[in-house]
């Protein structure tokens, strides 16, 4: 691979992560203000539970990915990672889905079962 084609994956990799940051700093104030502090402390707290959610998921094979040596089965190598990654990701969301009613009133989220569905949907 190319230094340069390196950096253009580089630079589109860390662009949506910059992205993604500038929208969470650009809504931050608008939370703050408009929402009382008990939600927006549920918020937080869906926020750190979707962290939680993206490193079971992601199995860290994004860098496994990156750091793939043989470039002839980079290919193959790519649609291994997606579909295990698919097939983990729905199945531990299915189960997640599942789970929502009995887990929903110990989390302190009765009666508020959909903001954990949402959770898992994203």
């Amino acid at each position: 691979m190319s230094l340069r084609r390196l950096l253009y994956h580089g630079a589109l990799y860390g662009l949506t992560s910059a992205l993604a940051r500038f929208l969470n700093w650009l809504l931050t104030p608008l939370y703050v203000h408009r929402l009382p502090v008990e939600e927006f402390g549920r918020l937080s707290e869906l926020y750190a539970w979707m962290v939680f959610g993206l490193i079971a998921t992601g199995l860290g094979m994004e860098t496994a990915y990156f750091r793939f040596a043989q470039r002839e089965a980079l290919g193959a190598s790519f649609w291994r990672i997606l579909r295990i990654l698919g097939i983990g990701g729905l199945g531990l969301n299915g189960l997640l889905a599942l789970l929502v009613p009995v887990v929903a009133k110990p989390l302190g989220y009765a009666g508020r079962e959909m903001l954990l569905w949402l959770t898992i949907a994203i």
